[in-house]
Parts: C-alpha cells; sequence; structure tokens
C-alpha cells in the first residue's frame, strides 16, 4: 500500500482510530461516497477482519456510519 494509506493494528482498541483515519483519508482525496469509504476500510484491514466486515455492507447499505457502528 502507500505510504499514507490507513492501517489497522487489529486490536479492538485501535478501531475507531481506524475508521476516523479512513474517513480523514478519503476526505484528503475529496472522496465523500460512503462506500468508497467502506471498501477501502476493507481493503487497508486485515485479511480476516476484511472477511468478516464485509457481510455488514449490505446491511449499512453503502453508510458510512451504519457500517462503522454495526462493526463495532
Amino acid at each position: 500500500g502507500s505510504p499514507e494509506a490507513p492501517s489497522f493494528s487489529g486490536h479492538p482498541e485501535d478501531l475507531q482510530h481506524y475508521f476516523d483515519d479512513i474517513s480523514d483519508f478519503c476526505d484528503g482525496y475529496r472522496l465523500s461516497d460512503g462506500l468508497v469509504n467502506i471498501k477501502l476500510a476493507l481493503k487497508y484491514a486485515p485479511f480476516e477482519l476484511a472477511n468478516l466486515w464485509s457481510h455488514f455492507v449490505e446491511e449499512s447499505g453503502g453508510d458510512w456510519p451504519c457500517f462503522t457502528s454495526e462493526v463495532v
């Protein structure tokens, strides 16, 4: 990944910080689509977590706040 790309440690206490980093990253590139945020969160998360979180994508309807609250 690129050096400025967000990364998640896999530790639950870092989860909200990771989601904030994803939001900031998307804002920096003027990406305001919630589904883009979700896809990037899955892309930069560890594989096992991305696989688990992917089940929340459809439930959230592409809504970023809904997705993050489902995961948390």
